[in-house]
């Protein structure tokens, strides 16, 4: 058999090697793509765009109904420290954002300062539902950037659009009914194991005995008068 010449084993190898560059960049383009594709949630909540802001705005209130947050505390004027709930036996994660923009009842946007570890923004757009002036539409996009440091991937699991649609939900009951409902699994942040009750009391009985029934051709036993003999 003969074997190709060297100008063709050249030749084929080159194609070989600019497939792979194609393939690795398409994913590369996709990667760079997904990372900064934005999360959006949208919900409706039955209060007015300008209460609803307010609510929002005092960004200590956050954590209430974003469960992944621990505290955030203003340190000057639109300026703001962001602190995440430990995930696993890793450290807390902690990053400080500015301000960009406020529009009083319709409009917040923010982003992480640019010598921080962790490079985020996002946005809260207030608006008035259609025909509806006290329900307020709530719009909210958050984008991570990766690539800096491991916080940033852990980052960026918080804000994965589970979580961030389960934000905005919580966000509507907080001020609809004043509170978050959770159930048993909502309350915990990680997965855990089921366990059950400690009630150390047994569950009251779900049926009670039944009388004896009556026996052919005597009746019922203890009641005379369907020809039973009655109780002694």
């Amino acid at each position: 058999m003969t074997k190709p010449s060297h100008p063709l084993r050249w030749a084929s190898l080159g194609l070989g090697l600019a497939g792979a560059g194609a393939v690795a960049y398409v994913l590369y383009t996709r990667a760079r793509r997904a990372k900064s594709r934005p999360i959006t949630a949208t919900v409706t909540i039955n209060k007015p765009a300008r209460e609803v802001y307010e609510y929002f705005r005092d960004y200590a209130r956050l954590p209430v109904f974003m469960t992944y947050l621990e505290s955030v505390e203003v340190i000057g004027p639109g300026l703001t420290r962001w602190t995440a709930k430990p995930l696993g036996t890793g450290p807390a994660v902690t990053w400080e954002a500015e301000t960009l923009t406020d529009v009083p009842g319709q409009l917040l946007a923010w982003q992480t300062r640019a010598d921080s570890t962790i490079q985020t923004r996002g946005r809260v757009e207030f608006s008035a539902a259609p025909g509806r002036i006290d329900v307020t539409e709530v719009r909210t996009e958050i984008q991570v950037g990766l690539g800096k440091l491991p916080a940033s991937r852990v980052l960026a699991r918080l804000f994965a659009a589970p979580q961030v649609k389960g934000d905005m939900l919580r966000f509507k009951q907080v001020m609809e009914t004043g509170e978050v409902l959770r159930s048993d699994a909502s309350a915990h942040i990680r997965p855990h194991p089921a366990q059950p009750s400690r009630d150390p009391q047994p569950p009251p009985p779900v049926a009670m005995a039944t009388p004896p029934t009556a026996v052919k051709g005597l009746g019922h036993p203890e009641t005379p008068a369907i020809g039973g003999r009655g109780v002694s």
